[in-house]
């Protein structure tokens, strides 16, 4: 079985979000996705407009996501929550890919790191 894993703010969730969940779902059997914190909206924009456990219960509703996780992360990245997911899929003997929209890539995500440790696929 193959794992897409995605993730996102969703602060707050629009179209492009769920065209995000859509593409990244096709691209796996099950799609997991990872919620940035509170705590990392603050860093990266001053102050989540909608709290996190609001944001994780309307990710983890919609009908293409069938898992939806709190990153545990407390820097911008989503690192440690990634190689968490990861690891888990790979002990339960399935691939894992991340699926990032819009301008990320290998040259500008720190999961890369994370990625190339477990020999996952940037899609």
């Amino acid at each position: 079985m193959r794992i897409a894993i995605t993730s996102g703010y969703f602060d707050p969730m629009h179209r492009g979000h769920l065209e995000l969940l859509e593409l990244s779902r096709a691209q796996g059997d099950v799609l997991w996705v990872i919620v940035n914190t509170d705590a990392q909206a603050a860093l990266k924009k001053g102050k989540a407009f909608i709290e996190q456990d609001t944001r994780l219960a309307v990710t983890a509703a919609l009908r293409v996501v069938d898992r939806a996780v709190l990153s545990i992360d407390t820097d911008g990245s989503v690192c440690a929550t990634l190689d968490w997911l990861i690891g888990e899929a790979k002990a339960q003997g399935h691939e894992a890919v991340f699926c990032k929209g819009g301008d990320r890539n290998a040259g500008n995500i720190p999961e890369m790191t994370v990625l190339n440790k477990h020999g996952a696929k940037l899609i």
